[in-house]
């Protein structure tokens, strides 16, 4: 009696229940590049902030916030935007905030940092000719590290 119970509620007409589709990891179908960023902004939504990003990278402080309430009106008359909750909208809101905030600016490159040692002649030598310079101190006699060899370095 129980089984019966169990069949007739998990079957195939019911509309809640979505069937689970299996991937094969060795298919040849290219796969969807994935956005580096997540954010609840749908495609068509970030392409009106694409729109207008140029005239709002180019306009100062006061004329962006006009700017965006524009954006924000265009965003919410979308017609899959009709039925968002109040919570939601401010969702909407921040996201549309972060991605204006993200993309307006320009990453400038960062001035180069020499950590290393500038070459003089005698460093060139030293490195270039080191074999042959321990080769003479070993038939001088002069271990490697001894007060001998650094004598003659200071």
């Amino acid at each position: 009696m129980a089984s019966s119970g169990c069949a007739s509620r998990f079957s195939t007409e019911d509309p809640d229940i979505q069937p689970v589709q299996e991937y094969s990891f060795d298919s040849s179908e290219p796969e969807e590049p994935k956005a580096a960023v997540k954010t609840n902004l749908r495609e068509d939504e970030v392409e009106i902030l694409e729109e207008d990003l140029e005239d709002w990278k180019g306009a100062d402080k006061n004329q962006r916030k006009s700017m965006k309430n524009v954006m924000k009106a265009r965003i919410k008359n979308l017609p899959t935007n009709s039925t968002l909750k109040g919570h939601e909208w401010e969702k909407k809101k921040k996201g549309i905030k972060n991605w204006l905030y993200n993309h307006s600016h320009a990453c400038a490159r960062k001035a180069l940092v020499k950590y290393g040692r500038k070459w003089t002649a005698r460093t060139v030598v030293m490195k270039s000719r080191r074999k042959d310079i321990a080769v003479e101190f070993d038939q001088a006699g002069i271990r490697q590290g001894s007060s001998n060899m650094i004598k003659g370095y200071q």
